[in-house]
This record gives C-alpha cells, sequence and structure tokens, in this order.
C-alpha cells in the first residue's frame, strides 16, 4: 500500500490543528453492514447531526482535507470540523491521547496500534490504483546493490512494521536480521540517502519522484507492486469509544459520503488536481508532478469487502513472520462495514 511514513511510535506527536466551521442542514442516509460480509457491523450510522457536534480530523498530507476543499464538499457541514496533521503512525498518539475522533493511515500503522491494545476501528477504505512507494538505492551503491538480494548486510531506512519492505525481503529470502534497519521517519529518508548515511530506503511519493529527478545515479530495486498484487489501500479510522456517541457516528456517515464523492471528482479531474496537490499543496516541480500522478494512478473509495480484509489479514500475517504482531490476534476484528452505505461509488 502506500506506507506514508509507517514508523514506530516513539517519534514525537506533531500536531498542527486547523478548524474548519460551518453549518448548514443534513441529508443523511441510514448505513448498514454488506450482505456476506465476513464481519459484522458494531454500530448504524444515524441520519442526523445532533447541534454542536464537532469532528476532529487527523489528516497526513491533506490526503482527507484538500479532496474536500477541491470538490466543493466541505461546503455545509451539519457540524464543526477540526484538523490536526500527523506524521504517520504519530496519529495513533493523537487517537490514544482523546484528540481525534477520525483519521486516516495505513494497514501497517492500524496492525500495530492493534498489537499495544489501542481499540482503533477501520471505517472506510480508499484503495488506490498504481505504485508510489519504492526501494531505492543512493548514488555509489547502485553498482553493488543490482538486486533485492544485494541488500544483504546492507544498511536499509524502513521500519519493520513496513509490510512492503518486509514482503520484498522475503520474496529473496531475506530476513530483517540479514539487513541493517534503520527506523527513522520518513520525512528524513531523503536526507539519510544524501548524505549517505544509509545504503537503500524505501520512499513514498512525492518525496520518490523528487528524489529520482534530482539524484542522477539513484537507482530503483522495486515498486510497491511487488508486494502481493497490493492495491495500495489507506485506511479511515476512529475508535470504539467514539462509535459509541450518536453525534459522532452521524457526522462520521456524512463525511465518509462526502470524501468518496470527493474522490470521484478528483479522479475525473486528474490535471487541476496535480496542479492543486502536487505542485501548490506539495510542492512538486511542474515536470515531475504528473508522472507521480501516472504511476501512482488513483484512489477509489469502496465498501469494505472480503477482498479488503483479506489482503489486510496478508499483511497481519507478514508482520507475524516478523515478530511485530502476535498470533493471538484477530485482523479482521478491526473492522466495522456499518459506513459501507456511505460509500458514494457514482
Amino acid at each position: 500500500m502506500k506506507r506514508t511514513a509507517r514508523l514506530g511510535y516513539r517519534a514525537a506527536l506533531l500536531v498542527a490543528a486547523m478548524a474548519v466551521s460551518v453549518a448548514a442542514c443534513s441529508s443523511g442516509t441510514t448505513s448498514a453492514p454488506a450482505s456476506g460480509s465476513a464481519v459484522n457491523a458494531t454500530v448504524s450510522a444515524s441520519a442526523s447531526v445532533p447541534p454542536g457536534t464537532v469532528l476532529r480530523v487527523g489528516d497526513q498530507q491533506d490526503f482527507l482535507k484538500l479532496p474536500l476543499q477541491v470538490s466543493g464538499q466541505d461546503q455545509n457541514f451539519p457540524y464543526t470540523v477540526q484538523y490536526s496533521t500527523f506524521l504517520g503512525p504519530q496519529i495513533i498518539e493523537g487517537f490514544t491521547a482523546g484528540k481525534l475522533d477520525l483519521g486516516m493511515t495505513s494497514d501497517g500503522t492500524v496492525l500495530n496500534a492493534q498489537a499495544a491494545g489501542v481499540p482503533i476501528v477501520i471505517v472506510a477504505v480508499a484503495r488506490g490504483s498504481g505504485e508510489d512507494t519504492a526501494i531505492v538505492v543512493r548514488p555509489g551503491m547502485a553498482s553493488t546493490i543490482k538486486t533485492l538480494s544485494d541488500l544483504k548486510g546492507k544498511s536499509i531506512a524502513f521500519s519493520t512494521n513496513n509490510a512492503f519492505a518486509l514482503e520484498a525481503l522475503a520474496s529473496v529470502g531475506l530476513k530483517v536480521s540479514d539487513v541493517h534497519e534503520v527506523n527513522i521517519q520518513t520525512a528524513d529518508v531523503v536526507a539519510a540517502l544524501e548524505s549517505n548515511d544509509v545504503d537503500a530506503a524505501v520512499v513514498p511519493d512525492p518525496e520518490l519522484s523528487a528524489y529520482l529527478a534530482d539524484t542522477p545515479g539513484s537507482k530503483v530495486l522495486t515498486y510497491n507492486t511487488l508486494t502481493n498484487g497490493t492495491d495500495d489501500a489507506r485506511f479511515i479510522i476512529t475508535t470504539k469509544s467514539t462509535l459509541e456517541d450518536p453525534g459522532k457516528v452521524a457526522a462520521i456517515a456524512d463525511y465518509i459520503r462526502r470524501l468518496s464523492k470527493s474522490r470521484i471528482w478528483v479522479n475525473s479531474h486528474l490535471a487541476q488536481w496535480t496542479q492543486t496537490y502536487y505542485v501548490q499543496d506539495q510542492k512538486i516541480a511542474p515536470a515531475i508532478a504528473p508522472g507521480i500522478v501516472q504511476r501512482s494512478g488513483v484512489y477509489t473509495y469502496t465498501p469494505i469487502n472480503n477482498d479488503i480484509i483479506t489482503r489486510f489479514e496478508d499483511v497481519a500475517d507478514v508482520l507475524r513472520t516478523a515478530g511485530v504482531y502476535p498470533a493471538s490476534l484477530n485482523p479482521k476484528s478491526v473492522f466495522d462495514l456499518a459506513f459501507n452505505a456511505d460509500v458514494q461509488q457514482s
């Protein structure tokens, strides 16, 4: 998946709060679990949002907020939305500190949270259609590290909850103990490559494309399409305690409807999205940005189904093999399908 900042919980919580507050009427719909699902829903999405409801949303790289803005889906919220920005797994600290009601993260981060006893619940999934993360070798090592097998004994910046890296190593018979793992924040990965502190690294876009364009002699060993047919998902998460609040549940249902509609708009306006998100928001060079979109594809919100759950279980199995996810845990238990009917697909 797009494994944005799958780093450990040791990093300090970075929060930049920004409140967006508008009020209007809601036209909610009641959601229900998908029939035949492997998981039973635990809540139902209410049709109305009580006055005064506040939804605190943890975002990463404006993945949630900006599509809503450019598509016009951020207008007339029947509740107050307060955004905070996090780096990777630090978003889990936002939930444990009681600062968030909803957020976005990766599969590895959810599984790590479950293993740590955090009552995280997945309520929606945005599936990707391309590749935007790669294992990259820095200049000077490209002649030595020609294949994944050559990573043995080399230093690599990644985290042991990064299923992509673990699967890539396993595909050539390597374990984490066969390489020198350097666990640093994703924001620092490119600097580590540029300073020769590591031989290789797992690098996501947009940093990936910028680094490759700016660094002649660097080399991609593999993109994340290597990993078990992954289509790269992002998970919308909340907590069990949040789902006990009918007002929050109603707001989440409305927010998911807006998110799914916003991605439909983005996917039909890719040129505008490329300029707004990659060039203006993420500060990517205009010459590079279209290539990112072409390679990484688009995101689409889809109802949680057995295919998504099976892939999630596959990631859990990879982490179990690496010793970072307990065998006693059931990865299915983090899914709640009550909001499936709120996902708009057209």
